[in-house]
């Protein structure tokens, strides 16, 4: 699963991935190239404001058709919120059986591999985990890091996300 959502627009006006999403993008597929048993699930929400309300996943998707990666290898959902929780909530529901008979995934997920920024790591395989559990799933997760161009007040926003999502989880969970 890609964990990312910066956006851009290219020289044609056309919304595209930006530069981090494009990194773990590209690391997704270096992971469906390597182990043959693997596909690419996308969850985001929609982008508003100046994005006009595209749906983050959808652009990833196209991103990695671009790449060349085969539509049978590549799901994306559209996540009812676009943050972290959001994303996982979303890939948890899709996790769950029936499975759908997309690549690996007709018998169940083995194992599902977060491609995350660095900085973004612990919340995100953090929070997927504990979704997984929630909903009774017991399958395990890995993260694969990708190196990030965030500004530092993003960096430094990170562990308090991880209190605020902690705090979110205790009062509505």
């Amino acid at each position: 699963m890609i964990v990312a959502a910066d956006l851009e627009c290219n020289d044609k006006g056309k919304v595209v991935v930006g530069k981090e999403t494009k990194i773990a993008c590209d690391r997704a597929s270096e992971l469906v190239h390597a182990h043959k048993d693997c596909i690419v699930v996308m969850t985001a929400g929609e982008a508003r404001g100046k994005w006009n309300h595209i749906w983050m996943a959808e652009i990833m998707a196209d991103y990695m058709k671009e790449r060349g990666l085969p539509n049978n290898l590549i799901v994306y959902r559209k996540a009812g919120a676009f943050n972290t929780d959001g994303e996982m909530r979303e890939l948890v529901e899709f996790a769950k059986p029936p499975y759908p008979a997309v690549g690996s995934w007709a018998n169940g997920p083995s194992e599902i591999i977060l491609v995350v920024k660095w900085w973004h790591a612990y919340r995100s395989k953090w929070l997927c985990r504990y979704r997984l559990k929630k909903a009774g799933l017991d399958i395990p997760v890995s993260v694969s890091e990708c190196p990030s161009y965030a500004r530092i007040g993003t960096v430094l926003r990170e562990p308090i996300a991880m209190i605020e999502n902690r705090l979110r989880i205790l009062i509505h969970d």
